[in-house]
């Protein structure tokens, strides 16, 4: 099993990186990990990137920060928190006729006189995400360890496009549990199995309007969404003669999509999928 970044072992350090390149691109990281006794360790993680792009319009800037925290509070439990969050922008430049393309590659879309182009509208995608997880585990015995954990994300997505500003909001929760058992390993085979369940619901809001030069203007549609799933799994896998690995699982799933169509008001607005 591969921990994520920043929960597996690891020797204190501090590290900065930073670089640039062509078309105004830089590059900055920021790493730094501590374990500040033999119970408790964290670490953090910070990155910026920006570009003005080859292309007019194709400015870009992401803004990503990580944290891990690990606590064994007893010999036998540990609980260990990840989260990220990133801040992602970039505008879009849209696409070239041949013409346009052979009259200045670097161009954005240019408008027409029946669209505006791609500046005029000021066209890009904006996507700020929040995710987080919690895990708690319990080593039973030598053999036997319970897991369980909760996680959440949030995402606020908006893209002024030619045509129309999308803003969706998308909010996601979960649960998941499980039992592991590893039994003595021989020389010639080690292997482990897992059995538990898990859930997750998904709440998004989806509003499309015109786009005023990267405003909302009048409402086109709005939609709202609901996704719910959970299922139960067993797992088995084995390492024969440290050369062929084997694994085998099994699952029941349970799926179910709820949509309310909030405008243009219609009747027969919902459904269930």
């Amino acid at each position: 099993r591969i921990s994520p970044y920043g929960l597996d072992a690891f020797d204190p350090s501090t590290q900065v990186l930073l670089s640039g390149g062509s078309f105004g691109t830089l590059n900055q990281q920021l790493s730094h990990r501590q374990q500040l006794n033999e119970r408790y360790q964290f670490s953090f993680d910070q990155a910026y990137t920006r570009s003005d792009g080859y292309r007019d319009h194709t400015g870009f800037k992401r803004l990503y920060l990580q944290t891990a925290h690990q606590w064994q509070y007893h010999p036998k439990t540990k609980i260990k928190l990840l989260a990220i969050y990133s801040d992602l922008s970039y505008q879009t430049p849209g696409g070239l006729t041949q013409a346009q393309f052979d009259e200045n590659p670097r161009q954005a879309r240019p408008s027409t006189p029946t669209m505006p182009g791609a500046e005029d509208q000021q066209a890009a995608i904006y996507n700020k995400t929040l995710i987080s997880g919690l895990v708690h585990e319990y080593q039973i015995s030598d053999h036997w360890m319970h897991s369980a954990s909760v996680f959440g994300s949030f995402t606020d997505f908006q893209n002024p496009f030619i045509t129309n500003y999308e803003h969706r909001d998308e909010r996601n929760a979960g649960f998941r549990t499980y039992i592991s058992y590893t039994p003595e390993q021989l020389d010639w085979m080690t292997w482990q199995m897992q059995l538990g369940m898990e859930a997750q619901t998904g709440w998004y809001k989806i509003e499309n309007f015109d786009n005023l030069a990267s405003a909302k203007g009048d409402a086109q549609s709005f939609d709202d969404l609901r996704n719910g799933q959970h299922f139960y799994f067993y797992r088995a896998a084995g390492t024969f003669f440290q050369k062929l690995t084997a694994e085998v699982s099994m699952g029941l799933n349970y799926n179910d999509i709820r949509f309310t169509q909030r405008f243009p008001v219609v009747d027969n607005n919902r459904g269930d999928i």
